[in-house]
């Protein structure tokens, strides 16, 4: 809803150059909400792509210690 507003109030201060400084404000301040709006909504997926590139990460980290600690102790037992 608050789109359609913004887009309507665009068009009425291209149409009307009579508007007060009230209601231009009022406009650039819905074209604004609306910015903040999408940047929220763009935003979330790509924390959530981050967060799960971040957890992949730390199991390849992980897996890579436990396969160099077996190595080491394979190691000390061959020389046992």
């Amino acid at each position: 809803m608050r789109v359609l507003v913004a887009n309507k109030a665009v068009t009425a201060i291209g149409c009307r150059p009579g508007l007060n400084i009230e209601q231009v404000s009022q406009v650039l301040e819905d074209l604004h909400l609306v910015a903040v709006v999408f940047t929220v909504i763009l935003d979330v997926p790509l924390s959530l792509a981050q967060l799960t590139h971040n957890c992949l990460l730390l199991l390849l980290l992980d897996l890579e210690v436990f396969v160099e600690r077996l190595h080491v102790w394979h190691q000390a037992l061959v020389w046992v």
